[in-house]
């Protein structure tokens, strides 16, 4: 683990390229969809527990602008991280899922970036009516 007071761009260039190796095809060629799970589950991972990271909140920001900026290079113009969500929540980042195995809980923790990342409005209106049909019992766990 890093320590605490080390900073975003001293931290992240060196995973960066790590998940650029373990994608790896050949010297040339990388696995766009592995790549993408990659650094999807590296933000979420960021985000979940920044202090674990080395890092504080306050740096999430700046985090995100150099992994977008990676995926810029990796993936072409135009494209951040977000579009690496928005990639996880089609049919073929569900197929990418599937591919790297990933299990449900880590596909759906996931999803629940998409979601928050893709649709911000919706997402706050999905998990308040989820909250509230747990309160009232009716929930997904209340049956």
């Amino acid at each position: 683990m890093p320590a605490p007071s080390q900073r975003p761009e001293s931290v992240l260039p060196p995973v960066l390229a790590q998940v650029k190796d373990n994608c790896r095809v050949t010297d040339r060629l990388l696995d766009t969809d592995a790549y993408r799970v990659s650094m999807a589950t590296l933000w979420a991972n960021i985000v979940l527990s920044p202090e674990e990271s080395g890092f504080e909140e306050s740096d999430l920001e700046q985090c995100y602008e150099i992994l977008s900026s990676d995926c810029t290079e990796v993936l072409g113009a135009d494209t951040e991280l977000k579009d690496v969500f928005a990639f996880l929540s089609s049919k073929p980042g569900a197929a990418a899922m599937q591919q790297a195995r990933l299990p449900q809980n880590h596909r759906d923790m996931l999803l629940f970036f998409a979601s928050m990342m893709l649709d911000p409005d919706g997402h706050r209106r999905w998990t308040s009516e989820l909250r509230a049909a747990q309160g009232r019992g009716t929930g997904p766990d209340k049956d």
